[in-house]
């Protein structure tokens, strides 16, 4: 069992355990989650935070959600809470864009980074708006017709098929699904754009499982080539949250690559790229 150090002063809430350890590692969620996915992930020899970004969990603050609020909110601990540590950070989904956007802003306060199932779009392909607005317009559709009309716990027991993770996950879901904020955050994370130049940052592990969608295994090339000493690595039968459903593989990939710096290919994982 875990036993947390709660962090009340921040404006980013956090949970964390380890502190007397002398390298951290920071878990960053997905979109519409909080930091109880990370409830499989205990590394007893690293400084372990687990936070909520902005609008997501208990960090209800006064500011709004943005990718670059939050990189900036995240790179304060570093710098503030963390300094004279090495950092390695650990993103799916949306926190592995917020850890991309710190790589091109403030990669020198970071030793490694790792992120997994990432959706995110290129500036060297016309950016189709148009479709983004119609797309984000059907989700409000969707919204007003649908979820606003349905029983809290339907919307709940939809997303715990989306995410491929069992009824015992139901009632931290539950407390982690928004639905007032779900279109905000969505729009943020469809319009982020990773920037056009490359990035030499050379410990970063980008991750997708073989299960996901393909958007998610397109992204990872578009980062790569941005970040062109970075590694990628397929998980074999894997989903969105890998990181629950096959927690020991997520953690020995984490340690591994965080220890190396590099990956071998083993039975669930490849070099993809």
């Amino acid at each position: 069992m875990k036993h947390f150090m709660i962090n009340m002063e921040k404006k980013l809430y956090y949970l964390e355990e380890g502190k007397e350890n002398k390298e951290a590692i920071i878990f960053i969620h997905s979109n519409l989650l909080s930091n109880w996915i990370w409830k499989k992930q205990e590394f007893n020899d690293y400084h372990c935070i687990y936070l909520d970004l902005i609008d997501h969990g208990k960090s209800q603050i006064n500011m709004p959600f943005s990718i670059e609020n939050c990189v900036e909110l995240v790179k304060n601990i570093i710098t503030n809470d963390l300094k004279d540590k090495k950092v390695h950070l650990v993103g799916i989904a949306i926190g592995g864009t917020i850890i991309i956007d710190l790589l091109y802003k403030h990669q020198n306060i970071v030793e490694t980074a790792i992120i997994s199932g990432v959706n995110i779009k290129n500036k060297f392909i016309i950016r189709d708006d148009k479709r983004i607005e119609e797309l984000l317009n059907s989700v409000k559709e969707c919204k007003i017709n649908i979820l606003d009309k349905k029983p809290s716990n339907f919307i709940i027991h939809g997303f715990l098929a989306e995410y491929g993770i069992g009824k015992k996950y139901f009632n931290q879901l539950k407390q982690s699904i928004n639905t007032n904020n779900f279109i905000k955050i969505t729009e943020k994370y469809l319009k982020y754009r990773i920037p056009n130049e490359n990035n030499n940052f050379s410990n970063l592990l980008i991750l997708y499982g073989t299960k996901e969608y393909p958007k998610v295994i397109k992204s990872a090339k578009i980062i790569q080539n941005h970040f062109p000493k970075s590694k990628v690595f397929s998980v074999k039968r894997a989903i969105h949250l890998w990181n629950i459903i096959d927690y020991k593989w997520f953690n020995e990939t984490i340690i591994e690559f965080i220890k190396s710096k590099n990956l071998k290919n083993k039975d669930y994982i490849k070099q993809a790229m």
